[in-house]
Formats: C-alpha cells, sequence, structure tokens
C-alpha cells in the first residue's frame, strides 16, 4: 500500500486482537509508534509485540490523552473500550460525547495521512454508536464549541436543512468506521451490475466475525448500512437477541446503544411498499466463527450475490451467469486482515470518486435510528419505528 507505507501509526486494542492487528500494520507498511489497550497493564506487553523490529513502540495508558498528544500520523481504534460509549443518563452522555468529541477533533487538527488535513483516526467500533451520542444539546439551543468541532468530523453525510438546531445535529460521524462492506472492492466491482439488474426488492445480508474481528454493534452497523443505502429507511424494524453465555446467564436485553455489544442478531426491515431486507449478524462471543460478509440482493432483472472477494449475477431467466474473478476466492473464505487493509488504504489514502452514488458517507441519522429500532425491538418483542426512534431523540 504505497500511500501508507513508512507512515507511522497509534494503536489502542484488545490483547486479543493483536494479531488481526498485527497483520493489518505489517501489510499497510505501518511503523507503530505507540499502543495502548482498555485491559488494564497490558499496553507495554502489546507494545513490545507489535514492535518487533527497531525501536519499540510507546506505551499508551489514557485514550484521551493519547488522541490529543501521542505519536503518529494515522490512529488505529481497533477496541473503544469505555471511549463513546453511552450506557448512562442523558446528562452524563452528552457530557462524555463532549469530551470524546473534543479528543478527535485535537487529533485531527495535527496533521497527518491527508496531506495535512488532520490526523486519520479510523475505528473498528461504531463511532457514533447511539443517536443519543449526535444528539447534543446546549442551554443556548444548538451544540457547545466542543460539541460542534467534533460532531462534524470525518464524513459527513447531507446535514438536514438548517443543520445544527435545536440541539440536534445528525449526519455526521467522529472517525472512519472499517470495513464498510458497501465500500468494498467487489461491492464497488458490482456496482454496475446492480444497476444493470433494476430495483432491488428483497436483500439478504449476513455478516458474522471471529474473535478479535470486531463486535455485534459493528457487524449491525455495517449491514445496516448497506441495506438502507439499497432499499431506504424501513417503516417497520422486528429484530431477536442472542447473547453471549446463553444457557449459562440469565438473558440479558440490549441497550440503546451499539456501543460494546457482543452477541448475534436476526433483523427484519419490512417496507410499505411491499419490500424486505433481512440481516443476520453475529461475532465470536456466540461462535461467530471465521470471518464472512455476503450479500444477497433480488432485482427485477434477476440476483446478485456479494462477498469480500467477489460476486455472481445470475438474470431473471437462470441462464449466462456470470460470476467475477474473486468470486472462487469468496467461496473459500477471505481472511479478515486483508478487508481490514483494504478498507484502510482507501479511507487514508487518496479517495477514488464516482462509484454511481454508491462511494458516499455514511448516513449517520438513518443507520443509527434503525440500529436504535432494532434494539428496541430486541427489547419489547415488537416492530418498532426508526423514525420513533429519531423522533425520541430529538425531544431528549
Amino acid at each position: 500500500m504505497p500511500e501508507l507505507s513508512g507512515k507511522t501509526a497509534a494503536v489502542w486494542l484488545e490483547p486479543e486482537q493483536a494479531g488481526l492487528v498485527r497483520e493489518i500494520v505489517g501489510e499497510l507498511g505501518l511503523r507503530v509508534v505507540g499502543v495502548g489497550s482498555p485491559a488494564l497493564g497490558r499496553a507495554a506487553e502489546l507494545a513490545t509485540d507489535l514492535s518487533p523490529l527497531g525501536r519499540p513502540a510507546a506505551a499508551l495508558d489514557d485514550l484521551r490523552q493519547a488522541l490529543v498528544g501521542a505519536e503518529g500520523e494515522l490512529f488505529i481504534l481497533a477496541s473503544t473500550g469505555e471511549f463513546g460509549g453511552s450506557e448512562a443518563g442523558h446528562d452524563h452522555v452528552a457530557a462524555r460525547a463532549g469530551e470524546d468529541a473534543a479528543a478527535l477533533a485535537a487529533r485531527r487538527q495535527r496533521g497527518g495521512v491527508r496531506g495535512g488535513a488532520g490526523a486519520c483516526v479510523v475505528t473498528f467500533d461504531p463511532l457514533p454508536a447511539s443517536l443519543l451520542d449526535v444528539v447534543l444539546p446546549s442551554p443556548h439551543g444548538g451544540a457547545t464549541d466542543a460539541e460542534r468541532a467534533g460532531v462534524v468530523l470525518g464524513q459527513q453525510s447531507a446535514v438536514e436543512p438548517g443543520g445544527v438546531s435545536g440541539g440536534v445535529a445528525v449526519g455526521v460521524e467522529w472517525a472512519g468506521f472499517v470495513p464498510l462492506f458497501r465500500m468494498g472492492q467487489s461491492m464497488r466491482q458490482a456496482v454496475d451490475v446492480l444497476a444493470h439488474a433494476g430495483s432491488a426488492h428483497t436483500v439478504a445480508v449476513e455478516l458474522f466475525s471471529g474473535m478479535g474481528e470486531g463486535g455485534l454493534g459493528a457487524r449491525l452497523l455495517d449491514g445496516i448500512d448497506l441495506v438502507t443505502h439499497l432499499l431506504g429507511e424501513p417503516d417497520a424494524v422486528s429484530a431477536s437477541y442472542v447473547w453471549p453465555g446463553r444457557g449459562r446467564v440469565v438473558h440479558p436485553l440490549p441497550g440503546d446503544s451499539l456501543h460494546g455489544l457482543r452477541g448475534g442478531m436476526t433483523v427484519n426491515l419490512r417496507y410499505s411498499d411491499g419490500r424486505t431486507a433481512s440481516l443476520t449478524c453475529a461475532d465470536g462471543s456466540v461462535g461467530g466463527g471465521a470471518w464472512s460478509r455476503r450479500a444477497t440482493v433480488v432485482c427485477d432483472g434477476g440476483r446478485v450475490r456479494i462477498g469480500d472477494a467477489g460476486f455472481e449475477w445470475v438474470p431473471a431467466g437462470g441462464s449466462g451467469v456470470d460470476r467475477s474473478v474473486g468470486w472462487a476466492d469468496e467461496q473459500a473464505g477471505v481472511r479478515a486482515s486483508a478487508v481490514f487493509v483494504e478498507a484502510i488504504a482507501r479511507l487514508a489514502g487518496p479517495r477514488a470518486g464516482g462509484n454511481s452514488g454508491w462511494d458516499v458517507p455514511v448516513d449517520w441519522a438513518r443507520v443509527l435510528s434503525v440500529a436504535g429500532a432494532a434494539l428496541l425491538s430486541a427489547r419489547t418483542g415488537e416492530a418498532e419505528s426508526p423514525r420513533m426512534i429519531l423522533r425520541m431523540a430529538r425531544t431528549v
């Protein structure tokens, strides 16, 4: 990856992610200069593990302080730990969100891999992870200076007319989420086929990760982003949740945030015009196994199956099946590290434009409202409305 080779990086990770991160920084040609971890007392050990040659990386103790002051042109948040969490009361959420946003703002102002525009921060966990993370009230009805600096970081989708208004700032992200299935190499290759296939009406997405490859929250964010890009915002969402330790611990209910979410979920998305979609997601805590992301998109003109390595196109008549060069590799399985490497290189390096509307930022208001509806449905056992979730967030 010539754009990143020789660049310096700081990393924040869990111990079980060391193997994956080692492969990622090695393939990108990054030199690790700082390492920290949510696991107390493990930073020095992980720093030695990730810098086997040359000067050992510095051990980082506090994530917010590291974002502000640690060396590194690229900051990789393989795990966010408590950073970005929003499980407490609303006042605490707003205060913590402001602090986290300010730390990220300070990081980006330092300059880095984007030609001085700001140090690039990539995250394997959802940031933001809930609508409450981007709905930041202040006494004067808008965003505070610190909050405003934070909520406009990174990619931005179209902000609703009026921008930050009434304490609501939507359509923004705190850091670059990777890997995003919609922006993956195989998905970009399948854009022309999907356009030729006609209107999509039935979508099924499966996303699995093994230990250390990201949690359920990340897989849900990724899948919802893809489905809503294909079909738009659903009218109703129904979901069921499988928790780690099923059969051995009391059934816990998911919260209202993707932050720290582990386990498995099935999600059904319904549209008033008869279109439909489903998501099946699971991480290593419930046996997700090896990394795998696949989507089946049924259109008026045929069926397209897409994975991380390639795609298959089956016309409506059943004849003339077309497979990309990478489809055989897709059947054999794809290494998680290869997917992360491609995603980070694309996010941190020069971007290709176009892609017929597919290469656009995440619509965070839409994605997080659908995720919120799924989490609420898993708690209530009823279908929930993303629009209701957005209205509730605005009235908090």
